[in-house]
């Protein structure tokens, strides 16, 4: 793209140009940022702060954050949960992030014109949330591999689908 903007061309050209330039840059900003917090994850130089807070403001912003990328899909991201409030202990940010992966990775892999549910359930005295979708689903046989570093299912890599590889740390 700086080579096309070097060499020129109509100002709709070089407007597309910058965009694509923009959206890339944008693209593997967070690419680093996402191995730069996986090796603070694993070297322990994160700390993550557990404080009372209610989940459903944080799952409302995750949402939020994904909104743009569902539209272009056509994708309504519906969240069901009571109503008030619903107080946890956890780090803000941190949940944020992993709500947000699973919102926009069902968003991803969910066909155009669907749903994607987000649902808060209490059970045995714990609060579940869980991320639903229409999507192909993830084969059998990664399962096993879902929380090795990197890994990715062939059935996403066969379909040409991409994404990011996450890494679930639980502490």
């Amino acid at each position: 793209m700086a080579d096309l903007i070097q060499q020129g061309g109509t100002a709709e050209e070089l407007d597309e140009y910058w965009r694509i330039l923009r959206n890339e840059l944008d693209r593997q900003k967070k690419l680093i940022d996402s191995l730069l917090m996986a090796g603070r994850l694993e070297s322990g130089m994160v700390k993550l702060d557990a404080v009372p807070l209610d989940i459903i403001p944080v799952l409302e912003d995750a949402i939020q954050a994904v909104r743009p990328i569902a539209n272009m899909k056509y994708i309504d991201l519906i969240l069901d949960a009571p109503q008030g409030p619903v107080n946890i202990f956890g780090d803000n940010g941190a949940l944020q992030q992993v709500f947000i992966n699973l919102i926009t990775n069902a968003t991803k892999f969910s066909p155009e014109d669907s749903k994607v549910l987000i649902a808060v359930l209490f059970s045995e005295g714990f609060v579940n949330v869980s991320v639903s979708d229409r999507g192909m689903g993830i084969a059998e046989d990664a399962i096993p591999h879902l929380f090795e570093k990197f890994y990715r299912a062939k059935n996403v890599t066969v379909a040409e689908i991409p994404g990011k590889w996450y890494r679930f740390v639980y502490c």
